[in-house]
């Protein structure tokens, strides 16, 4: 399933907060990856940093060039909250699993069907 949300300026505290708490599991957010052409022309590449990640969302590239008009301003929407979730079939299966099976459900649904 897919749900999707406009991002207000300054949300990305929000994600990069997440990576520092014991969100899921105790174990903390899984680490981020860029992907995709616009990663690319942006050279992002590998595990996502917290300073490129604010940065991009406010319209900067890593060495702090605008890359939009608005970048930095208040009024910036920075992007959009894309979130994946699997059907709640699969995240019962999960929650009453064996460790085995539960690490297999993981990998098998943590791998992208598609990339750019």
């Amino acid at each position: 399933m897919l749900s999707i949300g406009k991002m207000g300026a300054g949300q990305e505290l929000y994600y990069t907060a997440l990576a520092a708490e014991n969100y899921y599991l105790a174990g903390g957010e899984p680490l981020g990856e860029w992907w995709g052409r616009g990663a690319n022309k942006l050279q992002l590449r590998g595990t996502v940093e917290e300073k490129d990640l604010t940065a991009t969302l406010s319209g900067f590239d890593r060495d702090g060039k605008g890359l939009v008009q608005n970048a930095g301003k208040k009024s910036r929407r920075p992007g959009w909250d894309l979130t994946f979730s699997c059907p709640k079939s699969v995240s019962v299966l999960w929650s009453q699993a064996d460790a085995d099976t539960r690490r297999e459900i993981q990998s098998t649904s943590a791998r992208p069907t598609c990339r750019t």
